[in-house]
């Protein structure tokens, strides 16, 4: 199978239908440690509309050209199409969501497409879909992470 967006699927016009999803856990990490102890209730926000509400702030970008992109996900049960901003040659959106794993399709110019530098994968009939693995992420070693020091004050008088 070619993984790259000129050969993507979804050249037909047919709609395509997707089973109902829910958030689920993120992916544990390569040690097999998990971020958190998270449960996912369904009376939760599925998604959020502005950034002020509970959620993480997650970017998706479409950078292989088109003029009209948008994108569909589980994170509503594929109920919404949501369009990108172009900024230049890219597209991008910003959407805050509750953590979870969630599948993704961005729709150019009409047509179904993915991105083959994320991760991807295939349902029983062939169509592809990126994943999305949001969480919350806090360092385990918060020594590592710098803290902001004020630059000291000129020796000189004003």
């Amino acid at each position: 199978m070619v993984n790259t967006p000129p050969q993507s699927p979804g050249r037909s016009r047919s709609p395509l239908l997707f089973a109902p999803q829910v958030p689920v856990a993120p992916l544990p990490r390569a040690d097999g440690h998990s971020f958190f102890n998270q449960t996912w209730r369904p009376d939760s926000p599925v998604v959020a509309d502005s950034p002020s509400e509970k959620g993480i702030p997650v970017v998706i970008t479409w950078n292989y050209g088109g003029n009209d992109v948008a994108v569909e996900g589980s994170w509503d049960n594929w109920r919404s199409r949501k369009m990108l901003q172009r900024s230049g040659k890219d597209h991008s959106i910003l959407l805050v969501l509750p953590s979870g794993i969630y599948h993704y399709k961005f729709i150019v110019d009409g047509e179904w497409r993915y991105t083959p530098d994320l991760p991807f994968i295939a349902d029983e009939m062939g169509h592809i879909c990126n994943l999305l693995d949001v969480h919350d992420y806090v360092p385990e070693n918060l020594d590592s992470v710098a803290e902001f020091e004020a630059p000291a004050s000129p020796t000189s008088s004003y």
